[in-house]
């Protein structure tokens, strides 16, 4: 049975993830823009926006200074036709009227739109020279509790490495920005506060960490919701490559949290369980079956329990740790006496409508004769969840 449930519910979650170059949205975010001269030329920014539809779409764009409340943001409207691409050529100047200027972009539509954008210099000795940042749909930005990485970053003699990030939430958010070198070690560790729909930048060296050769930044949003990526520079030729977080590719159209998740209970010493969670529309989980697997040896058995909540219980609670209680007696099959399990199941979102993972804590209690040994705190075991249609 173990390996039965191992083998579905693995199938399953690896089956959740999809897997997308740009995500569509009708809210979505291009987390780094600048206007302003540099050692050599100027950097610009265009901004391009596609109708996939079949009808046209009303589209907004918004200009979000940096560390600024932008909620007061004014919007610059267009319709774009289906199967059209709005071009805006050095958008902060054409669009937003401004002669420079850096933060982010959000571009608001009636229905579903791509948006990519192009940040250069024009003052290249044979063309420009520049990269690209990909509009990030809101319902794609970590949420509290969740946790992102750019990886692949560097500071030392050759590369300098910058940190952008957007605030995709009317209210403040604060991201933890960890450093790590190639083999794990926290090098420096940073949090910061962005204002509601606040751009963000700073170079890494703002960290306070060393230099280093390979690294990687674990972003952490405890309040709020933001989109995080990152941009290492040449410094010889002053060339930048975009460094996007790992979740950044796995957005879809109008992504929610609503639908059934199926995932892993993992006792670290090869016990498999299982676990399924049902989601309604309003983020509320309104059901919740598992399998623990006990990593007791005095105690070594899979523990099932099977909640119906009523009223549901809000998906955001679990990332504080919800308790449940279990009883289990005797039926006659000889494999329990009576006894109650008490479970705390803590889930946080890895990636918003897709990913989940946690752990689940259990106290045994009121066992007697031969399973008296599962009176004891049992070792954690960890979730891993994904959703079973992510793109509903």
């Amino acid at each position: 049975m173990r390996d039965l449930i191992a083998t579905t519910t693995l199938a399953l979650l690896l089956a959740a993830g999809p897997a997308l170059a740009i995500n569509p949205g009708t809210d979505v975010f291009v987390p780094a823009a600048a206007r302003g001269a540099g050692a050599t030329g100027t950097w610009v920014t265009d901004v391009f926006v596609y109708n996939p539809g079949t009808t046209s779409t009303a589209v907004s764009l918004y200009w979000l200074p940096r560390d600024t409340d932008n909620t007061g943001a004014a919007p610059v409207s267009f319709t774009v036709a289906p199967g059209q691409t709005l071009a805006l050529e050095d958008v902060i100047s054409t669009v937003f009227g401004l002669s420079s200027g850096a933060g982010a972009i959000r571009v608001t539509a009636g229905s579903t739109v791509v948006v990519t954008s192009r940040i250069y210099n024009t003052g290249g000795a044979t063309g420009t020279f520049g990269q690209g940042f990909e509009g990030v749909p809101a319902s794609a930005a970590i949420t509290a509790g969740g946790s992102t990485d750019i990886v692949g970053l560097a500071q030392n003699a050759s590369f300098t490495t910058n940190l952008f990030a957007v605030n995709t939430g009317t209210t403040q958010a604060t991201v933890t920005f960890e450093l790590r070198d190639a083999g794990g070690a926290t090098l420096a560790s940073r949090s910061y506060q962005l204002p509601p729909l606040a751009a963000f930048y700073r170079k890494i060296t703002d960290l306070g960490g060393p230099n280093f050769d390979r690294g990687t930044v674990h972003a952490t949003v405890t309040q709020g919701s933001a989109i995080v990526v990152g941009s290492t520079i040449d410094i010889a030729s002053g060339d930048p490559t975009t460094m996007a977080a790992w979740w950044s590719g796995g957005g879809a159209a109008g992504l929610v949290d609503q639908g059934t998740y199926f995932g892993v209970v993992d006792d670290g010493t090869g016990g498999l369980g299982g676990m399924r969670m049902v989601v309604d529309a309003s983020a509320q989980v309104t059901s919740l079956e598992f399998y623990f697997p006990s990593a007791d040896a005095g105690c070594p058995f899979f523990f099932p329990a099977t909640v119906l909540f009523d009223p549901a219980v809000p998906l955001a609670d679990f990332s504080l740790g919800v308790p449940l209680t279990a009883d289990y007696d005797t039926d006659g099959d000889g494999l329990f006496d009576d006894g109650t399990v008490s479970f705390t199941v803590t889930l946080t979102v890895q990636s918003p409508g897709l990913h989940l993972s946690g752990t689940i804590e259990a106290v045994g209690s009121g066992w007697s004769g031969a399973d008296a040994a599962c009176n004891v705190t049992f070792p954690s075991d960890d979730v891993f969840l994904g959703k079973l249609q992510p793109g509903s």
